[in-house]
């Protein structure tokens, strides 16, 4: 740091605050480069390094009063648009447009939330800390687009694998909490089907979609449709959804079922029996395997919290 280094015709200078370092000047000179020269490319490194410094803790202090107001969005203190343009106005943010909210979970990673304020920033849009989330209020129409631009740029920017989570567009201020709990809830969703690491707006995750804003049809949809079966494993601390969930999930298959489940087939054959016996005969019949198994991805989303009820 702060010292010259020569390869070739090359010569460079790092320049940085501490031991952080910001930046490295290298200037291309075939032959010698005297002791003289040599510290004023040091120096310009020590500027350069100070400049970038200046410009992150502007953009830092910027991040913070952007991440306020977000964060006020969020939590329904935001009383009336009025005031909402009026905040928004003085960051030179328009929030008369279209905008959609985006939940991140990167795996507490240091930088995401560094990230996540540049990237907003160049795009006119608020960013904020929630937990181990990072929160995005960027413009937009789409959710699901969104959702997916911000994982792959943050992907490609920080290497890492982040599960990302769109919903909108968002009627602000009055709909900023419920957008919110609704990007969370699908982040969760993403996770409890085994989506890690990938993106989605709430209007493209399907049933599970329909599950986060329509939840009380969804619970009596799932206990008619499983209501014994969740019972009877639940007095008797049996398996006979899982089973019936390998099952379906190796093209109905008994022997492939046993294997997944570390079993014999003919405990898979019991078991099958049982749900037969209390979920009525023609339960695999098309439709009402359908069904069937809609009922047994809710009961798994249930299970990992995602929603209650």
């Amino acid at each position: 740091m702060g010292r010259t280094a020569h390869l070739k015709d090359l010569w460079a200078a790092r320049g940085g605050a501490g031991s952080e370092p910001l930046c490295t000047v290298v200037l291309h000179h075939p032959g010698e480069l005297s002791g003289s020269d040599q510290r004023i490319l040091e120096r310009a490194a020590l500027v350069t390094a100070l400049l970038l410094l200046f410009r992150r803790s502007i953009a830092e202090a910027e991040g913070r009063v952007r991440g306020e107001l977000l964060d006020d969005l969020l939590g329904g203190r935001v009383p009336d648009r009025e005031a909402l343009q009026t905040r928004a106005g003085l960051l030179g943010v328009d929030l008369t447009r279209a905008h959609v909210l985006v939940v991140i979970d990167h795996a507490k990673h240091p930088r995401a939330a560094t990230w996540a304020t540049g990237y907003a920033l160049a795009r006119h849009g608020l960013a904020a800390t929630r937990g181990d989330h990072v929160v995005l209020l960027l413009p937009g129409t789409d959710a699901t687009i969104t959702a997916r631009h911000v994982w792959r740029e943050i992907g490609l920017s920080l290497a890492i694998s982040a599960t990302v989570a769109g919903s909108g567009p968002v009627d602000l201020p009055a709909r900023a909490p419920d957008a919110y709990r609704e990007a969370g809830s699908c982040v969760q969703a993403l996770h409890a089907l085994g989506k890690h690491g990938t993106a989605a707006g709430v209007d493209s995750l399907d049933f599970a979609g329909l599950l986060l804003s329509r939840e009380t049809d969804v619970i009596a949809f799932l206990r008619t449709t499983l209501g014994r079966g969740i019972d009877y494993d639940h007095r008797r601390n049996t398996l006979l959804l899982p089973t019936l969930d390998a099952y379906f999930e190796t093209g109905c298959s008994l022997s492939h079922s046993a294997k997944r489940l570390h079993i014999h087939v003919n405990t898979v054959s019991q078991r099958l029996e049982r749900i037969t016996a209390l979920l009525g005969e023609g339960w695999q019949h098309p439709n009402r395997a359908l069904e069937i198994q809609l009922a047994l991805r809710i009961h798994r989303l249930r299970q990992a919290n995602v929603f209650t009820g």
